[in-house]
């Protein structure tokens, strides 16, 4: 499970990795496994996981305020979910706090084949 945490004392944005794990007495119980600093200065949303990697979509807050045509882009980020590792990818104007994910062509798009 993973999960965008507000660190208030940092005033920063954890990503929160949990595991369900059986107790040996039938209970389940989530455990804490990681927790990962997210670039400053974004509020988070998750877009979806493709290919190894769980996307996030980070927007500035205050700029929801402002009018489209003056909002900063938004910032795509990739979680490798190997190493933790996360980087930038790609900025956008136009990407919604909610868009959904798709990965891969869909078979219109995609090469013919045999």
């Amino acid at each position: 499970l993973f999960t965008t945490l507000f660190d208030t004392a940092s005033r920063a944005f954890d990503l929160s990795y949990m595991v369900l794990r059986n107790d040996g007495q039938g209970a389940n119980q989530w455990q804490s496994e990681a927790k990962i600093r997210l670039p400053l200065n974004y509020h988070y949303n998750v877009l979806g996981a493709a290919g190894g990697y769980l996307l996030l979509l980070g927007f500035s807050e205050p700029s929801m305020s402002l009018p489209a045509s003056e909002r900063p882009k938004k910032q795509c980020f990739s979680l490798n979910l190997e190493t933790f590792q996360i980087e930038w990818f790609c900025e956008s104007s136009s990407l919604g706090e909610d868009a959904p994910l798709y990965a891969g062509f869909p078979p219109a798009l995609s090469p013919p084949t045999i």
